[in-house]
């Protein structure tokens, strides 16, 4: 600092004396490394100090020693953090500070597991050592280089199937992610489960072929698997006689795994929706071939009362019977009868409660039909997401090969859903389809009888089967999901 007139020289002489009313100006020059921040005393900001020397004075100027800042941005695909030395950077979370002006700082730069330091810009340059002289403010990049990429699945839809990728890492399954080396080509294949389709790729593949897909960066793909149309509901009304007119309900379970179902026998329950002499206490036995699984009177008191209760399948009266039963792939037969010989209007339910790999495939069921509220009524539930083919038939005549008498003559099908007609079939060999159901395998062997294939999507469905003139007779209701 130095005064004019002559007299402060501050390096070392930082006092003198000057006349009464003399004008003094003072400037300050600051040192390299520093910088002049202002005045304080008789004086005050950065500008030129001016004392008017009517009395003893004091002045003080301020300076610091001179920082820039030096700002670290990181770029790249992968991830890592860069420190300094003298310490103020660590980015990770603090990515600028300032040093001292000609200080020298050196940035390291250290990656993470999964990547790897490509190199610096701006300031520096190259992967070497990065050394900033902070002769003024500095920027600079530091570029990081994924070494793995994510690569994540997602199923969709309503069906179930399985996702693998070669080389191996998503096995979806349980495995629906995994980390792959930076531009590996990775291929997945989706493999539909039972009862269901897959039904394509979506993100970073489409289509249904399998996904071949480049990690260059982070990827996702969504496999969507829809549920095949499938029986998760089948039953029977009729009336429920004696002797060889029961209700016989045969159902068959396909694929390769065991399957829990309910069955149920219901009559007094009937009454609630007006029909007319409901079976007063139905009770069920349940058949592999001719070796008895199971029997059950009233629900309640079987032993699968709890476990039809807490998937909601109990009856709602308490002289109905129902089972809860697992069984492996096969056919089986269920005979309804009234306890002590009664007779009425009763059902006969198979309800699929678990995962459909093994599904329903059919039910028949024989039994006496007339007109009226005594015709013989065959419901189904098709569930999933896509439609499914059925074949319904209707057959009397071609029983007389068992020994059965008394049959239906020409019996006639209906088919709705809910109040809606659908199709209609007495002679199946007059049907526009007789050519497809005869290939098929399904045609009856009586011309007489009747028979349909139809395809149909997810719902609730109702077959009725009488006589073609009203006249009672035994008869079996058939429905196939071939």
């Amino acid at each position: 600092m130095t005064s004019s007139p002559a007299g402060i020289d501050c390096g070392a002489t930082c006092t003198a004396d000057f006349p009464q009313g003399a004008t003094v100006s003072l400037a300050a020059t600051a040192a390299a490394g520093s910088i002049f921040t202002g005045w304080s005393g008789a004086c005050s900001g950065a500008g030129p100090c001016i004392v008017t020397m009517a009395a003893a004075a004091q002045v003080s100027a301020d300076f610091a020693v001179l920082r820039y800042p030096l700002a670290v941005t990181r770029t790249g695909t992968g991830t890592g953090t860069v420190a300094s030395s003298p310490a103020g950077i660590d980015c990770g979370t603090t990515c600028s500070a300032d040093f001292v002006a000609g200080t020298p700082v050196s940035l390291t730069a250290t990656a993470a597991d999964d990547s790897a330091f490509s190199g610096w810009s701006g300031a520096c340059s190259g992967t070497g050592p990065c050394v900033v002289p902070m002769a003024a403010a500095a920027q600079v990049g530091a570029s990081f280089t994924a070494l793995r990429f994510p690569l994540v699945v997602t199923r969709t839809g309503g069906g179930s199937g399985a996702v693998t990728s070669s080389p191996a890492g998503i096995d979806c399954g349980p495995a629906c992610s995994a980390s792959f080396p930076t531009d590996a080509t990775i291929t997945l294949t989706a493999t539909a489960t039972g009862g269901s389709v897959f039904a394509g790729w979506s993100g970073a593949c489409t289509g249904t072929a399998p996904c071949t897909v480049t990690m260059s960066a982070a990827r996702s793909v969504t496999a969507e698997f829809l549920g095949v149309g499938r029986f998760a509901n089948i039953s029977t009304r009729m009336p429920v006689l004696a002797g060889d007119d029961v209700l016989i309900a045969g159902f068959i379970i396909s694929g390769t795994q065991p399957k829990t179902v309910a069955v149920r026998a219901r009559g007094p329950s009937l009454a609630g929706f007006g029909i007319a002499n409901p079976l007063a206490d139905p009770q069920l036995q349940l058949y592999a071939g001719s070796t008895p699984l199971r029997y059950n009177d009233d629900w309640g008191q079987g032993p699968d009362a709890a476990a039809l209760m807490a998937i909601g399948m109990q009856p709602a009266d308490a002289k109905e019977s129902a089972i809860l039963v697992t069984l492996a792939p096969g056919a089986y037969t269920v005979i309804v009868t009234g306890v002590a010989g009664g007779t009425g209007i009763g059902i006969v339910e198979m309800f699929e409660t678990d995962t459909p790999e093994s599904p329903l495939a059919n039910i028949s069921t024989r039994g006496r039909a007339s007109s009226g509220a005594d015709v013989m009524i065959a419901g189904f539930v098709i569930q999933g997401d896509m439609p499914r083919t059925v074949i319904v038939r209707a057959r009397g005549p071609s029983l007389a090969e068992f020994g059965l008498t008394g049959l239906l003559v020409n019996p006639t099908l209906l088919l709705f859903a809910g109040q809606d007609f659908l199709a209609s079939n007495e002679d199946w060999v007059d049907s526009p389809d007789a050519a497809r159901i005869q290939a098929l395998g399904f045609a009856p062997s009586n011309m007489f009888e009747a028979a349909m294939i139809v395809t149909l999507p997810p719902g609730a469905y109702t077959a009725i089967v009488s006589d073609a003139l009203g006249r009672p007779g035994v008869g079996i209701v058939e429905v196939f999901a071939p």
